[in-house]
């Protein structure tokens, strides 16, 4: 009971600072900081990805600058183009109860979708493990999770964190009335003057997303590799 007390607390001092961090790299860190103070994650997907998960002890995740991401624009919006091309995602999402709205994502065009729940200390067990994996297999997916050109590449680096949603000014007609704000865990941060040019650094790929789809409280696994221009799966 005690450490839920004080993960609850320290969450509450991590929201409190967020409120007035008026920097990407501020609002990423306490996002990072926070992230494993979640109770449990979530993963949110289709009954054959989850058969494909159970016979293959594993799962499979999808390169960054990939059309399969919810958001397609994502990469061409946020972050390093050359970054997203040797960063593989795994999306996980730190809501604590059900989401109608993920629901609605994950069912479409099929009727049944899965959530698969699991506390943050195994959360944190599993990424601990996939640290220590020096070389991960990537590979081209056919229909039926069916891969072929199997390759092993190095790991450079595994994170896991919480993202932050951008809501950037911009010239398109839906933009203009955006005030350069961050948001993480449903809270605001104060205007960032910067943020149209701080959305684009390297160091942000994968760990940022527009503000429309701040619904899905999302936690990512980020893996980079060593080869740029690699297929677009890879097995953790």
């Amino acid at each position: 009971m005690a450490d839920k007390v004080d993960a609850f607390s320290r969450m509450d001092g991590h929201r409190a600072d967020f409120a007035k961090v008026s920097t990407l790299s501020a609002a990423l860190k306490i996002a990072s900081e926070a992230t494993f103070l979640h109770r449990r994650f979530q993963h949110y997907t289709s009954v054959p990805s989850l058969v494909s998960m159970i016979l293959g002890e594993s799962m499979w995740l999808t390169r960054g600058d990939s059309i399969s991401l919810d958001d397609s624009q994502e990469s061409k919006k946020f972050g390093s183009r050359q970054e997203w091309g040797r960063t593989y995602i795994g999306c996980f999402s730190h809501f604590g109860g059900e989401s109608a709205a993920m629901w609605r994502l994950y069912c479409k065009p099929n009727a049944f979708a899965i959530r698969v729940s699991a506390s943050r200390e195994r959360f944190e067990d599993w990424v601990n493990n996939l640290r220590n994996i020096k070389s991960f297999e990537v590979a081209k997916m056919n229909r039926g999770y069916k891969g072929n050109q199997i390759l092993r590449v190095d790991c450079e680096s595994v994170c896991f964190q919480d993202l932050v949603y951008l809501s950037v000014k911009g010239d398109q007609p839906r933009e203009k009335t955006r005030a350069n704000q961050m948001y993480w865990f449903g809270d605001r941060s104060e205007i960032d003057k910067n943020l149209s040019v701080e959305r684009r650094k390297t160091a942000v790929t994968g760990l940022v997303k527009d503000s429309e789809w701040g619904f899905e409280l999302e936690s990512r696994l980020l893996i980079k590799i060593n080869d740029n221009g690699s297929p677009s799966c890879a097995k953790v």
